[in-house]
C-alpha cells in the first residue's frame, strides 16, 4: 500500500485505472474521501493518516516522528537568509529556492537552499515548482513549525511576533500614528536584515 500513498503516483493510477483491478480493499473509495476532505492541503504526513485511521482523532502527529528533532536542528543554522525565509513562510509567503544545490545527504547541508530543500522532502514545506518556490503547506505543519522555531528561541521571530501584534492591535484601534510608526519601524529593521 505504501507506493499508493500519493494518488498521483503512476503505480496508482495504472492499477485504478486497470480493468483487471477490484478494490476489494476500498482504496479508491477511501482515496476519494481523504481527497475531498483535504481541500486547501497541499502536503500530508503518511503517518498522520495512519494515525487518524487507527485511533480515530483528528490532531497533529508530525511532533511525533522522527523527522520532528531532526527540523530544530535545521532551522537553528546560521546560513545566511535561512531565519529569514522561514520568518516569511511562517507569514504566509512563498520564498525562492534553488532545489537543485541540495544533494540528497543531510550530512552535507552547505547553504540557506539546501535546508529549505530537506524541509521540503521531509514534508514540512510545499514546492510550487512552477515559480521555484517553497511554501507552509498547511496550518498543521505551520504550527508545528512556529512551534519548533519557538523552541529555537529566535529573537527575530520573538520580536516579529511582538511588532505584529502591536501593528494589529494599532490598526484594529485605528490608532494611525502608531500604525505609521511601527510600519515604518518594519520597513527599516528589514531593509537594515538586508543590507548585513
Amino acid at each position: 500500500m505504501g507506493r499508493f500513498v500519493n494518488p498521483d503516483n503512476s503505480a496508482f493510477q495504472v492499477a485504478l485505472n486497470s480493468r483487471i483491478y477490484v478494490d476489494k480493499t476500498g482504496l479508491i473509495n477511501f482515496t476519494n474521501s481523504v481527497l475531498d476532505t483535504m481541500d486547501g492541503y497541499q502536503v500530508y504526513n503518511p503517518k498522520a493518516v495512519v494515525s487518524l485511521m487507527t485511533k480515530g482523532k483528528f490532531r497533529s502527529y508530525w511532533s511525533e516522528t522522527g523527522s520532528y528533532e531532526v527540523v530544530v536542528p535545521l532551522i537553528c543554522m546560521n546560513f545566511d537568509g535561512l531565519k529569514t525565509a522561514i520568518i516569511e513562510m511562517l507569514s504566509g509567503a512563498e520564498v525562492e529556492v534553488n532545489t537543485a544545490s541540495f544533494k540528497n545527504d543531510p550530512a552535507k547541508i552547505q547553504n540557506r537552499d539546501d535546508v529549505i530543500t530537506y524541509l521540503i522532502h521531509l514534508g514540512y514545506l510545499g514546492y510550487n515548482e512552477e515559480n521555484g518556490t517553497a511554501f507552509v503547506p498547511n496550518e498543521k505543519i505551520r504550527q508545528e513549525l512556529s512551534t519548533a522555531v519557538r523552541n529555537s528561541h529566535w529573537n527575530e521571530m520573538i520580536t516579529f511576533q511582538q511588532e505584529s501584534r502591536k501593528l494589529l492591535m494599532a490598526t484594529r484601534n485605528t490608532e494611525a500614528e502608531s500604525h505609521a510608526v511601527l510600519v515604518r519601524w518594519r520597513k527599516t529593521s528589514r531593509m537594515a536584515r538586508t543590507r548585513k
